[in-house]
Formats: structure tokens, sequence, C-alpha cells
């Protein structure tokens, strides 16, 4: 997910994971319990890939996307992701899934839970609830102290004004709109994105570098 999954990953980013596994692949002796199993595996990862050793670290890893964090455990069964994809998936988990891409395990599985839950997020057209929601997101972005400022010193080029996290909302709102009916406006990558959105008329190609 993420940075991560865009192929956008910057110095110091950490990295957005969603666990799932299909609890009817043949991984397991009969008597084998899959949640346990991939929880246990989720979390020695985890473990290892941020631990702090004399070396450093690897990589920061944030496994808050995943459907439900509060409530579901690190790794998720894939029936379970779906359904709640199809039936509670919010709006900003439409965006944040725009990014997703298999990257370990079985990439087979990964590709087919992806062109699954598609629907969910590349839809035709908008209702009010989720135009609502776009501007929910946006008013939480402007909400960030020193938002509405641009000062050379000082200025948080991530959560700032004109910053990176205001950029790529931007994409991915365009994405929401018009990704359900144009498939060419579908990828991951933000600055893609934009050259996609400036060639099909979406926005102006003025002030492209």
């Amino acid at each position: 997910m993420g940075k991560m999954g865009a192929f956008e990953l910057n110095y110091s980013s950490d990295i957005d994971l969603i666990v799932l596994y299909d609890p009817d692949a043949p991984a397991l002796a009969e008597s084998g319990d899959a949640g346990m199993l991939y929880i246990r595996i989720t979390r020695a990862l985890v473990k290892l890939l941020q631990e702090r050793t004399a070396d450093g670290y690897v990589f920061r890893v944030d496994l808050r996307l995943r459907p439900d964090p509060a409530s579901t455990q690190v790794a998720i069964s894939l029936l379970s992701a779906l359904n709640y994809y199809e039936s509670t998936g919010q709006n900003w988990e439409r965006a944040a899934m725009i990014k997703a891409r298999p990257c370990a395990g079985d990439l087979e599985v990964g590709a087919t839970f992806l062109k699954e839950v598609a629907p969910f997020i590349w839809r035709k057209y908008l209702d009010y609830g989720a135009v609502a929601d776009v501007h929910a997101m946006k008013r939480q972005m402007h909400a960030y102290k020193g938002h509405d400022e641009i000062a050379i010193e000082g200025h948080n080029i991530k959560l700032g004004r004109g910053g990176i996290r205001e950029i790529e909302f931007f994409a991915q709102t365009q994405q929401l709109i018009a990704g359900g009916r144009h498939v060419g406006l579908r990828g991951r990558q933000t600055l893609v994105t934009l050259e996609d959105l400036a060639e099909g008329g979406w926005i102006s190609s003025e002030g492209r570098a």
C-alpha cells in the first residue's frame, strides 16, 4: 500500500502493508490453524523489519491500513477482507487501495484479490456521500497546523500547503471521480497519474516541468 505500492518510497519512508491469507491454500497440515500461523508470521516479519540493531533497521512498518484495524488481527483472510470492503469499506479506503499491489507471497492470489476488489475502488458514479467524504478528507488536511501558510523556513513539504500529501490527494480524488469510467486513469504512481490527467484533458497541462 501507499508509497511502497506505487514504487514511490523516499528517504525515511515507512511501508504500509496489508497481510492477507487464503485459509484453503495447501500450506498447512489439515489440523493447522491458518489464522494463527499467519498472525505469528506477520508479527515476526514486522519485528524483523523494524527492530533496531547496531546497523539500524530496515523499514518502519504500518499495518493500520488493513480493514478495521482496531478490531482485526494483523493478518486477515481473503474472504474477510472482501466482505469488509463490499459491506462497510469507506471512501478513504478506496483512495488508499488505488496504490495497492501484491509484493510478496503468492502474487497470483494477490492479483486475484485486487481484481475482485476493483468494483469497490472503481465506481462509475459517485453518490453525495462519497462527495461529502472527499470534502471531509480535504478539511482534515487543511486542519494541519501551518497548512494555510507557505514559508521557506520550516515548511512541511509533506503535510503543508501544496505538499506531497495534498498533491497525492488531488490526483487520487480525480481518479476516484473518473477512474470508474476511464481505465487509463487507474495508475498507482502520482506523477504518472498527473500526466494521464493532463493528456486526457481532465486538468490543465500548464506548469508541468
